[in-house]
């Protein structure tokens, strides 16, 4: 059954986010983190982050594979978003990747974004996630910039800047 209502969906949307980043940021976030404290710590996110994305002009895409949630995106628009829109999260959970989920919501952020009138889409990829770097090239996003992320636990990390073309 599909998430209703905004408890609800944040438990969803929390639960993927959780255990994508599980299998994606093992050697990036520490194993205590990954392993005791995600699940909690992308729970309390999520519940705020829901709850302001009906203030903003942004948007939540859940996948699902036969009623199983498999992945999301999170889009914005706005002033604060200075190279397109902004995913500020795509995740696909690992049983569910290679089947065109993340072809699908990137292709229905591109959809959102190109109905505001953004010619790209942008988002951060931690530069250790090799993975999620070949999907990137893969499906036509390029290179635009490398900066230094603050995780939610403190420590930094390299991410690169991609754009798509939309």
């Amino acid at each position: 059954m599909l998430p209703r209502g905004d408890d609800e969906i944040a438990r969803t949307i929390a639960a993927l986010h959780a255990e994508s980043w599980r299998a994606a940021y093992r050697g990036l976030y520490s194993d205590r983190f990954l392993d005791t404290e995600v699940h909690d710590e992308r729970r309390q996110f999520w519940a705020s982050r829901v709850a302001r994305l009906h203030r903003l002009d942004a948007e939540l895409f859940l996948a699902t594979l036969e009623g199983t949630p498999a992945g999301f995106a999170c889009i914005e628009s706005g002033p604060q978003c200075t190279h397109g829109a902004y995913i500020d999260n795509l995740h696909v959970l690992p049983a569910f990747q290679r089947v065109g989920i993340g072809v699908a919501l990137v292709r229905a952020a591109a959809a959102w974004a190109r109905l505001r009138g953004h010619p790209s889409i942008y988002l951060f990829v931690f530069e250790g996630n090799a993975r999620a770097r070949a999907f990137y090239s893969a499906t036509g996003w390029r290179e635009a910039g490398r900066d230094l992320h603050v995780m939610v636990t403190g420590e930094s990390a390299p991410v690169l800047r991609m754009i798509k073309a939309i």
